[in-house]
């Protein structure tokens, strides 16, 4: 059975304006965010491993399928050394729209809210919010793309 609209719609700007708050929390404590960059792209790494592997989960995929699954993503997300929020954010839509499709919404949801502090912390402060929404706004595109084709 489909979702609503409204409901889907407005859990995606939800799980989006997290990159919104992690600017937010960047322009409140700019003395710490030096010190805490190179812990924001390990927590990237790990709440992108972590959505792969729930919706792994989620789809019933065998052992094997599974194992071979963590193993690529473990070794892709830790291959790559700077994770760039902008090229993350339209798969991230993705696997918004795949998350509606299980029972795991809400968790996907959240982590992709939760990615966004660190990935909205890490954004340059010469970026304005109309460059950053225009950069991360492919998220809600393939989200809401995804929702209206399939």
């Amino acid at each position: 059975m489909k979702m609503d609209m409204l409901p889907y719609s407005l859990t995606a700007l939800i799980a989006f304006s997290g990159i919104f708050a992690g600017r937010a929390l960047a322009h409140f404590s700019q003395e710490e965010m030096a010190a805490g960059k190179k812990h924001f792209l390990l927590l990237h790494k790990i709440i992108l491993a972590a959505i792969a592997v729930l919706l792994a989960n989620a789809f019933g995929i065998g052992f094997v399928s599974r194992a071979v699954i963590y193993a690529v993503v473990i070794i892709a997300l830790f291959l790559v050394k700077k994770t760039r929020s902008e090229l993350i954010y339209p798969s991230l839509g993705a696997m918004f729209f795949l998350g509606s499709k299980t029972g795991y919404f809400v968790e996907v949801s959240s982590l992709i809210f939760i990615y966004g502090f660190p990935a909205g912390s890490l954004i340059s402060k010469k970026q304005g919010f109309a460059k950053m929404l225009l950069y991360h706004s492919p998220f809600l595109a393939v989200a809401l793309a995804l929702y209206v084709f399939f």
